[in-house]
């Protein structure tokens, strides 16, 4: 690791990184040309929104993978409530 990837504050020093799997249900496959690019714009202003960073998010038809960079003050389920 560099010594740049991890964030600062006054006190802290951290790197959290979750990566979440979400599916659509019965892995129909749903998420295709404008709905998948819909999906991807709605998760990124989300969590503009909620202040944690999507580092990658790579969408096949049937689900999408999120690599989500975050402070510790936003616990795990917040965000995947939240997304």
């Amino acid at each position: 690791m560099k010594k740049d990837e991890y964030n600062h504050n006054s006190r802290t020093k951290h790197l959290i990184k979750l990566h979440f799997v979400f599916a659509v249900k019965y892995r129909k496959r749903l998420l295709t040309n404008r709905l998948n690019d819909d999906m991807l714009q709605i998760m990124f202003e989300i969590a503009q929104q909620k202040g944690f960073t999507i580092d990658t998010m790579q969408s096949d038809v049937d689900h999408l993978h999120i690599l989500v960079d975050t402070p510790p003050k936003i616990s795990a389920f917040n965000i995947a409530h939240s997304l």
